[in-house]
């Protein structure tokens, strides 16, 4: 599985990155800081799988969410917050997110929450994943 990163903070981008790192089936295949690169590297990469930051200079997550999903249908997305994540799951939902994480419970829910995305975690070759 092909992962965009995007997110204006290097340190998130880096720590994402590290918690994917264990699993070999998920591979970063490229990282964006702002919602133009983002969508430049979704045309340039086809990532399978985009962890969007909901809040960016220029653009915020929902409004890249909208062009990506436009151009890229079958690209899942995943969106990245350190606001409460119920109150904006269904604005999320409304751009074509797939999810959303709160950025504090990132270690305990991502993986769950991509294979939740993606499907069956058994064709990813992650069955033992938790």
């Amino acid at each position: 599985m092909q992962i965009l990163i995007v997110d204006d903070n290097e340190m998130v981008r880096r720590g994402v990155k590290l918690l994917l790192s264990s699993w070999p089936a998920y591979v970063v295949c490229g990282e964006a800081s702002n919602g133009k690169e983002a969508v430049a590297k979704t045309q340039q990469l086809q990532p399978n799988l985009i962890l969007l930051d909901i809040s960016m200079p220029g653009s915020n997550g929902f409004e890249i969410a909208v062009a990506i999903r436009r151009e890229f249908p079958a690209v899942k997305i995943i969106i990245l917050s350190q606001h409460d994540k119920l109150r904006l799951l269904p604005r999320a939902l409304e751009a074509g997110a797939d999810a959303c994480i709160d950025k504090n419970s990132l270690s305990t829910e991502l993986l769950t929450t991509i294979h939740s995305v993606v499907g069956n975690a058994d064709a990813l070759g992650t069955e033992d994943v938790p």
